[in-house]
Order: structure tokens, then sequence, then C-alpha cells
């Protein structure tokens, strides 16, 4: 079948998805036999032309367009080449935006941009959320699911939180939740809440404000 006659016909399935084939089972090099059952199953098509008329003794290719699985990647230079250069750091190395944005929504649906909180506040009082909210609009524009990571993490955190207390710094911690997703809803959905928190009592990179979430008595007078 020619191009133009793919473009022009009409499919739909016919049938009711079955039971996947025996084929299903597939082996792989030292994990045994992986059942993917799950992920087939048989159908029925019937194709018709623009008159209506069954198209029969036709080669048909089927390509998947679209999936509901969320397939992504970091889009962390991105935020430098859609919402420009931060004032207070180098700017951003990475290649040109028509470049960059043609190799990523190529191929993912799906992507991550950063707000720790040590870059996105370096500066009390003072965040990145210019930058950031036009980097995620580009990308929902262009059909892209937008996730911001973390809400929470246990280090690059911003030096001026080290000279706070620790009851300051959960209020303000709580806060910073409050105004990320309330301000980005619509656009960002998705979060990750809290990063890497299974490690936070033995995972050391520095001086850190978070120590709360821990539970070590010793570095808070409640214990919490």
């Amino acid at each position: 079948m020619s191009q133009r006659n793919a473009d022009l016909a009409y499919g739909w399935i016919s049938g009711i998805i079955g039971p996947a084939p025996e084929s299903s089972k597939v082996s792989r090099k030292g994990a045994g036999s992986v059942d993917l059952a799950h992920r087939m199953g048989t159908a029925t098509l019937a194709l018709s032309g623009p008159d209506g008329q069954p198209m029969s003794e036709r080669v048909v290719t089927v390509e998947q367009r679209r999936h509901a699985f969320a397939f992504g990647n970091i889009a962390f230079d991105l935020v430098g080449q859609v919402g420009g250069p931060h004032p207070d750091l180098a700017p951003d190395l990475a290649p040109d935006l028509a470049r960059q944005a043609d190799q990523l929504l190529s191929l993912f649906n799906a992507a991550t941009l950063p707000f720790y909180w040590g870059r996105y506040e370096p500066v009390r009082g003072a965040t990145d959320e210019t930058r950031l909210a036009a980097t995620a609009r580009w990308l929902a524009e262009r059909g892209v699911k937008v996730k911001g990571h973390p809400l929470v993490w246990h280090t690059v955190q911003p030096p001026w939180l080290l000279d706070l207390s620790l009851d300051e710094v959960e209020r303000l911690q709580r806060q910073r939740i409050r105004d990320i997703v309330g301000g980005f809803a619509g656009v960002i959905d998705a979060w990750d809440a809290i990063n890497e928190a299974v490690i936070m009592p033995v995972f050391a990179n520095g001086d850190s404000g978070y120590h709360w979430l821990t539970g070590v008595n010793s570095l808070h007078p409640s214990g919490g």
C-alpha cells in the first residue's frame, strides 16, 4: 500500500483483543524465560478506503505513533535555552535550542526540571521561578508531561539555610513545598517529593540543614 493510500485509509479494530499468543514467552540471557503476556495481545483489523470499500491484497505498515507510557529524561539544559541564562551563574553550555529540542522531542514525551533548593533559591527570597516556569510551559505546549525534581533533598540546600534553627528550616521547607506545587499547578503536576529518603541518615555530602527529617535525636532537640 502506498504512503498516500496509507494516509487516506481508515482503520479500526473490529475484533476484541484476546489472550497473548504462546510466543509471548521469550528467553533472556542469564535470566531464564520472561513472560510478556501483559504487553502482548491479538486483534483483528479491518481496513477500508475513503470510499468505504474493503482494502484487500494490500501491504500494510503498522507504526506506533503515541502511547500512554511516560518515557522521559532530564531537561535541565533547556532551562538556559528557553528561560535564559541564570543571572548568578555562568551561561549554560548546551546545543542550540532547535537542535536540542528536536533530539528531546523525537524520543521523549516526559521531562524532568530541576528544583534543587540550593539552585532554585541560592539567595533567600530570590528564586528561579521565572526561568523554570517558562521552560515548563514550553515543554507542556509541545505535549511533554513535566515533572519537578525534587521538593525535598537532604543535600544541595542553599548556604543561608545552615544558619537557621531546625524549626525554622522545617517551617521554610513546608512553605517551599506549598509555594512551588501551588505556583506551578496546571503546568507541573508530578513531583519527586522526597529524594533518596532511605539513605538520609547514612549518606553525608557536606553540611546539611535537613537532618530534622532523619529522626536523629542528637541533631534535633525534639527528636523529630
